[in-house]
């Protein structure tokens, strides 16, 4: 794809002596008139890349991906992979021993945080303002976007990385899914409020809707401290934007949204009193706080789960999808049916360039970034590889089966899912832009450019004017956008700040996570409430709200000006 010049030298980037520079300014090496190369003659470079969770290999030269953009960039990359289930120890440790690589990819947990303190504060990342030069197809979408600009900049004016986007047309933070193959058994229709949830849940315990003569039914399932946050679905009920274990959040019952700390208001009463009735009659998995999510998965492939947080419904329960579709939003009484939209940047940082690179190198990693945010690479990466297409991995991948009116994998021998081959062989799925979230408009464009690709066929509803979704993405849709809201935003803090906050939230939040659970299974008995609040209070959470209190009120400020 051509990517001209014109318009989009925004900065120029201070040079080493011995580099050859244009009469622009720029680096003459990065090659800016097609996608690809990104370099003129080689340049080599070191980048640590988490994979997609769940992702089993170590080995790089096993991903498609990098063998493709080996014969394409005229790059000399040497992966190093961390598994995304060490990222969290490892990432943090390589950061603060001064051993960062040219550049990191794909650290989900790269967040406003992490911006601040090791981009602004710290100084580690290459400001990526500086060259936005060397990358027209972010340049143009940051002047189609005026509203990524304003988030993903540090209160210093500097852009420190580039970000994982959620809004290019669908994204679903909360994702629960109920078994309906059990609720037509019963003959019972799909809840709206937790009254009604709540009568789902007895009968699944009740009534044997797996038919196999056994009281084995799991009602409610999950882990507590992981996969996509149980307690967020309820909270949601309650007006609370609440999408994790954190407590920050919006209130959408009050006259406006307000920021809160949501165990400090009198509806979590409300909601420990809804879950310990739950709790109490045996309606969630009795191990729903001391299991990993992979064991709460296995209890789901099992088929003994009514209810629970899934990726989707293929991911986590191959041998019949079908059987679970996206719950509504469900109403607390006297609450509301609430679904927290994601925000539209929802990781600041999903690759970083370390600052301690030489312009070349910096430009070199600038310019193949970009690269991620073209059509047809979003496309490579999301979805994987054509069937007959141009990059046929030996006859394996996706193709439209006419008979089934679906999408179909030709997979390699003893690879069990089309999942498990995009993670593992393909794609390490975790780039900037929207790959992780989809992106309606580059699918629509995709498809009216190549309508006679397997994909187009698949994809295309009413010649190209609309697109087909699979099953729990479209009802999922269908069900939980009409309600949803906008979530509190991720914002840049100063140090003194910053400090402050995590001096506060850490013993809060610890102190609040350990009482939960006690609260829910009656450990901890719910009169108790007041000297929980008390406690809360004499931790300064009143500080901390008014602390994010003052950010969101400047970010206000900031999308009002945008609009006007």
């Amino acid at each position: 794809m051509k990517r001209r010049m014109t318009a989009l030298v925004l900065a120029l980037v201070m040079v080493l002596s011995f580099a050859a520079v244009s009469a622009e300014g720029l680096i003459e090496n990065i090659h800016l008139e097609s996608l690809y190369p990104i370099v003129n003659n080689p340049v080599k470079l070191t980048i640590a890349v988490i994979p997609q969770w769940g992702s089993a290999t170590e080995n790089p030269d096993d991903f498609w991906i990098v063998r493709y953009w080996k014969e394409r960039t005229n790059l000399d990359i040497e992966w190093k992979i961390i598994p995304a289930n060490t990222a969290q120890e490892r990432v943090p440790l390589m950061m603060n021993s001064g051993d960062m690589p040219d550049a990191l990819l794909g650290y989900s947990d790269m967040d406003y945080e992490k911006m601040s303190q090791y981009g602004v504060e710290q100084g580690l990342f290459y400001p990526v303002d500086e060259l936005l030069p060397y990358m027209p197809l972010f340049s143009a979408l940051l002047e189609k976007r005026p509203d990524y600009r304003a988030a993903i900049t540090a209160d210093n004016g500097k852009i420190y990385g580039l970000p994982m986007l959620s809004d290019g047309g669908y994204s679903c933070p909360i994702r629960f899914f109920i078994n309906t193959d059990w609720l037509k058994t019963l003959n019972m229709d799909l809840p709206k409020t937790q009254e009604e949830f709540y009568q789902v849940l007895k009968a699944f315990k009740e009534k044997d809707p797996n038919g196999n003569g056994e009281a084995d039914e799991i009602p409610f399932s999950g882990s507590w401290s992981e996969g996509y946050a149980e307690r967020a679905f309820i909270l949601n009920g309650f007006g609370f934007t609440t999408t994790s274990d954190k407590n920050i959040a919006l209130d959408y019952m009050a006259e406006k949204p307000q920021v809160v700390y949501v165990p400090r208001t009198p509806a979590y009463k409300a909601f420990l009193t809804y879950m310990n009735k739950l709790w109490n009659e045996g309606l969630l998995d009795p191990d729903m706080f001391t299991q990993t999510d992979v064991q709460y998965n296995a209890r789901v492939l099992e088929g003994r789960v009514g209810f629970g947080a899934m990726a989707a419904p293929l991911v986590n329960y191959p041998s019949k999808p079908e059987a679970y579709e996206a719950c509504y939003p469900l109403a607390a009484e006297g609450g509301m049916q609430l679904y927290t939209k994601a925000v539209p940047v929802s990781i600041p940082g999903m690759a970083v360039i370390n600052a301690k690179c030489d312009p070349e190198k910096a430009a070199a990693l600038a310019n193949f970034f970009d690269a991620m945010f073209d059509r047809d690479e979003y496309v490579y990466s999301r979805w994987g590889i054509e069937k007959g297409g141009q990059f046929d991995t030996d006859g394996h991948g996706y193709y439209y089966d006419a008979e089934k009116d679906d999408l179909a994998f030709d997979l390699p021998e003893g690879v069990q899912s089309s999942w498990n081959w995009m993670i593992d062989m393909l794609t390490f799925w975790k780039f900037p832009g929207y790959v992780p979230d989809g992106n309606d408009e580059y699918e629509l464009s995709y498809i009216n450019a190549y309508p006679d690709s397997e994909l187009a066929k698949y994809l295309s509803v009413d010649g190209g004017k609309a697109l087909r979704r699979m099953d729990w993405l479209r009802l999922m849709i269908e069900r939980d956008y009409p309600y949803g809201v906008d979530d509190l935003p991720g914002f840049f803090m100063s140090s003194d700040d910053l400090a402050r906050a995590n001096e506060l939230v850490v013993p809060l939040d610890d102190y609040v996570a350990s009482m939960e659970a006690k609260f829910i299974t009656g450990v901890e008995p719910l009169e108790n409430i007041e000297a929980f609040w008390e406690t809360l209070d004499g931790m300064n959470v009143q500080e901390y709200v008014d602390l994010y209190a003052r950010y969101y009120a400047s970010y206000q400020e900031k999308m009002a000006a945008l609009k006007n």
